[in-house]
């Protein structure tokens, strides 16, 4: 192997190991927007089963 190919072959593999360090990085992001937002919405669903549910006797056992 010449020295110009593999000069060629390292900047290849650092374009690629930076592809690959960027495409992790995005899929933690998408990850953890994705957790936080399912549990806004387990929360949201929570208040608004709470708030929509009739409650027909409030009697208090004392």
């Amino acid at each position: 192997m010449n020295a110009v190919a593999g000069i060629g072959l390292s900047i290849f593999l650092v374009i690629y190991a930076v592809f690959v360090l960027v495409l992790v990085g995005l899929s933690l992001f998408i990850m953890v927007l994705g957790i936080k937002i399912a549990f806004r919405a387990i929360k949201a669903l929570d208040i608004y089963i709470e708030k929509n549910t009739i409650v027909e006797d409030k009697t208090e056992i004392l």
